[in-house]
């Protein structure tokens, strides 16, 4: 049976999830450097929560290419992030992108 993943998580980790980030620090139990991949099996996660770290993503396409990797089918993956018209979205200097309600329709492969 798979397991849940909160990446990107910092201290304020989904409870029952596994807390991921590129930092040490209380909560996260897996550091790693998203631009390397993530450090799991394929088809290994039932859930994924995405709380305001997309729009950080230097490369989102492989980001999301792992995710879909790592993912068991049917698993269910949850996305939070300031919206792309939003004075918060702009405020951060540390986004690097913008996400709108269609960006990840650039995902919607047929199957």
């Amino acid at each position: 049976m798979g397991f849940s993943l909160d990446i990107g998580c910092g201290a304020h980790k989904h409870p029952g999830s596994l807390g991921v980030d590129r930092r040490s620090i209380p909560g996260v139990a897996v550091v790693c450097d998203f631009d390397q991949g993530l450090p799991f099996l394929d088809g290994s996660v039932t859930t994924v929560y995405l709380h305001n770290i997309v729009e950080h993503m230097d490369d989102l396409v492989t980001f999301v290419e792992e995710l879909y990797r790592i993912c068991e089918s049917g698993a269910k993956v949850y996305v939070q992030t300031p919206y792309y018209a939003s004075r918060e979205d702009f405020v951060d200097p540390t986004h690097v992108r913008y996400i709108t309600e269609a960006t990840f329709e650039y995902f919607d492969y047929p199957n």
